[in-house]
């Protein structure tokens, strides 16, 4: 049963191939982009990887924001995600996430997941980070992007971003459009996607793992984009 199944502590080491800027995902070469190692692995495995690489690493995070969250009817080739590592800063609430840094989430094994991957990693060369910067009880949090250090990227996506929560374990990612300058109106904001928990922060797997196996499986909940179930990791060097 889902609420009794944990993900097994014992620690991961990665197995990936190295490769050169020349054996990107995609075939793309590009002198400025980093050289990375991936793994492909099912879905389900993925997920417990990234899960698997926060023991030991807590950062003191609240229980509302960590584990492994599934991005159910996002239409982007990528398909889980998660913030437990990443440094956190309980006086201001914010958690920073390093775009392109290695087991935050997973790219779908495709063309365009492929692609997308490569989107990522062209980030890093000017140092793109994302912020989740919460309210006081969790509820809600902005999600700024910036590049080499403080330059903001509204222009670029058009908009901000943002979470909201809207259930137990379940956030909708939502956004602002430039014009409403500045203001977090929810007169304003146009819905993105949905957030699901599938594993907590204690390892244990949610319902919802079960759904987001399932839209890998040929089978996706009403509303789910169909994704591939073999998913590509950024890993570690080491």
């Amino acid at each position: 049963a889902c609420g009794s199944r944990r993900v097994s502590q014992a620690p991961w080491r990665p197995k990936a191939l190295l490769r050169t800027r020349s054996q990107l995902p995609g075939r793309m070469s590009c002198c400025c982009m980093p050289c990375v190692r991936t793994e492909t692995h099912a879905a389900d495995k993925a997920a417990e990887i990234l899960w698997s690489k926060q023991v030991g690493r807590r950062t003191g995070l609240p229980e509302k924001l960590r584990g492994v969250w599934w991005m159910s009817n996002n239409s982007a080739p990528e398909l889980a995600v998660t913030i437990d590592a990443n440094p956190y800063d309980p006086a201001t609430r914010t958690t920073t996430l390093t775009v392109g840094a290695p087991l935050n989430w997973t790219f779908s094994e495709s063309c365009g997941g492929r692609s997308l991957l490569c989107v990522i990693l062209a980030g890093t060369c000017v140092c793109t980070k994302m912020r989740l910067v919460a309210n006081e009880d969790f509820t809600y949090a902005d999600l700024p992007v910036t590049g080499c250090g403080c330059v903001p990227f509204e222009c670029l996506f058009c908009g901000r971003w943002a979470m909201q929560e809207v259930g137990e374990n379940t956030w909708n990612r939502i956004g602002y459009p430039l014009c409403s300058c500045g203001k977090q109106d929810p007169q304003y904001a146009y819905y993105m996607y949905t957030l699901k928990k599938v594993i907590d922060g204690d390892g244990k797997i949610l319902p919802a793992f079960q759904e987001m196996m399932a839209s890998v499986s040929g089978a996706p909940p009403e509303g789910v984009p169909a994704k591939p179930k073999q998913q590509i990791l950024i890993v570690p060097w080491a």
